[in-house]
């Protein structure tokens, strides 16, 4: 029983974690919040389902499994309006339907909690007695389930690019978690009146939140980096608290014995002194936590200001390129990094710093990662955002993970090209951010250096030639003196 309160409890935090940090990250948004909702009533569903599933008597038991049928109504409808809302920020449907969706759910409350979907239990054991409303229930969660896995696949085969990786990947982990408690927490129970696979259910909501936790990885979803830290922080600081409380409460009852009056002084005063340091406490974890996990994060607004100064104080082609690009080998631990800059369709500019081997692109391969246009509204390629094609066998071939097209007055005029991590990481949102926001600085900076370059080579040509031709001129003057 221990071993099933462990895997709950995780599963609960796991799930509220998601829920909480997707909300945080973009509360304005409805599929935030449509995510946050549905990841709580996920969470109670399992909370609920554990206490139907430990319970003394019969009656427990059977009040506990109206109100896991009860969130499992609500779960439907969250579901169903998140996959209808994802990736949008506001609804894409009417609200007269929202209203009636909701009306339907309601209206199913009642049925639950008046014993019609399950009339009872059998005595002494967990398993519900199906009563005359459970084809109700049966309808509605094959509605609701069934018309929000239709309507991702319907997304799935219209996005291209991250959104529908993201897509593939909840898609896949949602259908595999609703198949398995279909099967095992309903036709199981009413087909074979057996309710010993129920105990699995937080299994399926962890491999649910493990394919949400790989895109989060791999595809920028959401910073999983940010759920740990939280959730490694407040993990410790329960156990600090918890552990403070009952030595407290253990040296109190073993110096003044076990007095009604000592323990609730005790408790009293314990309370207090939690309240107290609860902030204290939680922001110290907080920074402990956030430099372990953090380590190799840097600041954001230092590398903006430093390359800002550097591209201001320097027109020079070559100085201006070599500390753009060690400032991004330093700050985001790339193997390699590039400069390219075309002219037409040949390369007019090449400079690559870090890493043994250097990318060796020529200029047709250029051209194409860098006319392949806006990935979803970021002109920032990411190889691991990409379908299979031919710009993800360029990138791969030599080794690249990022292209972040280099445009000027509307016209491309080069690249900035990131080799892999040297930690094997992937780049995640903030360093995307941070080369959204630098791409355009970066463009008009080497756009100066390169109209200054070819204004100085001009006044060298041009010296040579007054050059040329003074000397001419006093040829001629020489040879008029003689005749």
């Amino acid at each position: 029983m221990l071993l099933d309160l462990l895997v709950v409890v995780f599963a609960f935090v796991g799930n509220l974690a998601i829920g909480l940090v997707t909300y945080y990250k973009n509360p304005r948004s409805t599929t935030s919040r449509m995510f946050f909702l549905f990841a709580v009533s996920l969470s109670f569903y399992l909370l609920f389902n554990h206490f139907a599933l430990h319970q003394q008597s019969d009656a427990e038991t059977f009040f506990w499994i109206k109100q896991v049928m009860t969130i499992a109504l609500v779960i439907n409808l969250f579901f169903f309006l998140l996959a209808t809302t994802f990736p949008y920020t506001r609804f894409p449907i009417q609200k007269i339907y929202i209203i009636l969706l909701i009306v339907m759910t309601v209206v199913m409350l009642p049925l639950v909690q008046m014993n019609l979907v399950f009339s009872g239990v059998v005595e002494n054991t967990t398993q519900p007695i199906p009563g005359i409303g459970i084809p109700l229930f049966v309808a509605h969660t094959v509605f609701f389930l069934g018309g929000a896995i239709l309507v991702l696949i319907r997304k799935y085969l219209k996005f291209i690019g991250r959104q529908k990786i993201q897509l593939r990947l909840f898609l896949l982990g949602a259908v595999f978690m609703f198949v398995s408690i279909l099967i095992t927490n309903m036709l199981f129970v009413i087909l074979f009146n057996t309710t010993r696979f129920v105990g699995l259910l937080p299994l399926y909501t962890l491999l649910f939140v493990g394919f949400v936790g790989y895109a989060i990885v791999k595809h920028r979803l959401l910073d999983v980096r940010f759920v740990v830290v939280k959730s490694v922080a407040y993990s410790l600081l329960l156990f600090i608290l918890g552990l403070l409380y009952a030595s407290g409460l253990f040296v109190v009852s073993a110096v003044f014995g076990d007095s009604a009056t000592a323990d609730v002084t005790t408790s009293t005063v314990l309370a207090l002194i939690i309240a107290f340091t609860f902030q204290p406490i939680n922001r110290y974890l907080g920074v402990v936590t956030s430099k372990f996990f953090y380590r190799d994060r840097y600041d954001v607004n230092r590398l903006l200001g430093l390359l800002g100064r550097l591209m201001a104080s320097t027109y020079e082609l070559t100085d201006l390129s070599q500390g753009i690009l060690d400032q991004m080998l330093s700050a985001l631990k790339s193997t390699t990094a590039t400069i390219v800059l075309i002219k037409g369709s040949r390369i007019n500019w090449y400079l690559t710093v870090g890493g043994n081997s250097k990318p060796k692109l020529d200029s047709r391969e250029i051209i194409k990662l860098i006319s392949v246009g806006p990935n979803k509204g970021s002109n920032v390629l990411v190889f691991d955002e990409l379908d299979e094609g031919e710009i993800k066998e360029i990138m791969r071939k030599n080794e690249l993970s990022m292209v972040v097209p280099l445009i000027a007055e509307r016209v491309v005029i080069g690249a900035l090209v990131l080799g892999e991590k040297a930690s094997g990481d992937v780049y995640n949102s903030d360093d995307i951010n941070v080369l959204e926001i630098l791409g355009p600085q970066v463009s008009v900076a080497m756009d100066n250096a390169m109209s200054y370059e070819e204004i100085k080579l001009f006044n060298i040509k041009l010296k040579r030639e007054i050059e040329e031709a003074t000397s001419n001129l006093r040829g001629a003057n020489k040879r008029l003196r003689d005749l």
